[in-house]
């Protein structure tokens, strides 16, 4: 079978496409083909795929083109490497969601599994605990669905931000914050960068905080321009339980609120540890710059008059009835779900009953599945059910050539 053919018949391999699919999305790649591409998982080897698969490709070294056997192997070695990082929790977190399997589960996993985080940490926040959940519950499907989602348009307007600053870079290693001389250049390659940033025009301002100096501006300028296409991939992704976009563990103020830098609070967005995900998504609503850019606009959204629509408009901007007019709405429903929950006179059985629904009269094979179903999820997913087997676009001879 020659390559061509090999990559044809791995194409039309529906379980061997839902493999790869699967591999790149755990190593935080998406595969939808819309401008907000969530993790598609549908065994179709369609254009997201196709460029979750390349951006694999370039940020990793290898000829850009079809999955191919170098592919395959960097693929194969890097979703070790994770693994190995991974607690035995994240793992079972990790393929429950890649398994979908929490999805029966949307309207009580947080609040049966992790309602105690979810009041810490909004404790912490100082914003109603039922504000916290509503909104983990209408971004993630409550902990179901905290895959990935590139945001596109973003991407392209940092992709073009960060172009500007390496045509530039030569410059920038040169420029004095000290001089006089050279005030005035980095104010104005600053101010140029900014109307080079596209739909992200405050995030140098977010970088360099309340205090604008030309030093500041000069380190924002000289850390943006450091970032490789994979990590302007991850600050263009949104993560996590509250699906926050990336670039904003940039803010200034949000690492000195959380004693954080930057790349750590990246990790924490990224983590699949539930415990890890709560606090970080109320660390950002505490602290972080909302659509506005204010800092901790979220949270003031949360604890005014109108929360529902406030935020909304916070964490999504102000077009957020365009993207979902459900939106308000579901944050009111969600938080009353939660104030229900969470009521004194809910007793144990009540919680249980929450959380296991009782099985229709005579559902025997209902509750067989249940059983069988209980029981898988106890077992941590080998390798989160990768097919290393699945057939390769290439032909055998060439295997044993390399």
């Amino acid at each position: 079978m020659g390559t061509e053919a090999g990559n044809r018949a791995f194409t039309q391999n529906s379980d061997a496409v839902k493999s790869l699919q699967r591999q790149l999305i755990f190593l935080g790649y998406t595969t939808g083909p819309k401008d907000s591409s969530p993790a598609l998982i549908d065994g179709n080897n369609g254009s997201g795929t196709t460029m979750g698969i390349h951006a694999f490709q370039k940020e990793h070294g290898l000829q850009v083109g079809p999955f191919d056997r170098a592919t395959a192997m960097a693929m194969d070695q890097s979703v070790k490497q994770q693994l190995t990082a991974m607690s035995d929790t994240e793992v079972q977190e990790r393929g429950k969601v890649l398994d979908r399997s929490l999805w029966n589960q949307a309207d009580r996993y947080l609040l049966t599994q992790h309602g105690e985080t979810i009041q810490a940490s909004a404790k912490t926040a100082k914003v109603d605990p039922a504000m916290l959940y509503a909104v983990m519950r209408q971004e993630s499907r409550g902990g179901a669905d905290n895959n990935p989602r590139l945001e596109r348009s973003q991407q392209r307007s940092l992709t073009k931000l960060s172009k500007y600053l390496q045509e530039h870079s030569e410059e920038l290693r040169t420029l004095d914050p000290a001089s006089a001389r050279d005030k005035n250049q980095i104010n104005q390659l600053y101010t140029e960068a900014k109307r080079h940033s596209g739909g992200v025009s405050g995030l140098l301002d977010s970088m360099t905080g309340t205090n604008s100096t030309p030093h500041n501006k000069l380190h924002a300028m000289e850390t943006f321009e450091k970032f490789t296409p994979g990590q302007i991939r991850e600050l263009s992704t949104s993560w996590g339980y509250g699906q926050v976009l990336g670039y904003h563990t940039l803010e200034d103020s949000w690492q000195k609120a959380s004693g954080k830098s930057g790349a750590q609070l990246l990790q924490d967005l990224q983590s699949s540890d539930p415990t890890t995900q709560i606090n970080t998504v109320g660390s950002y609503v505490a602290h972080g710059e909302d659509s506005r850019g204010i800092s901790g606009g979220v949270a003031s959204a949360m604890r005014g008059p109108n929360p529902y629509e406030a935020t909304a408009r916070a964490h999504n901007g102000g077009t957020w009835k365009k993207m979902n007019p459900h939106y308000a709405n579901n944050l009111r429903t969600f938080k009353h779900q939660h104030d229900r929950h969470t009521a004194p006179e809910r007793t144990a059985e009540a919680r249980h009953a929450f959380l296991v629904p009782p099985l229709a009269a005579g559902g025997q094979l209902l509750a067989a599945h249940q059983m069988a179903y209980q029981a898988a999820n106890q077992q941590i997913h080998q390798a989160l059910r990768f097919d290393l087997q699945v057939p390769l676009p290439v032909r055998s001879a060439e295997l044993e050539q390399d």
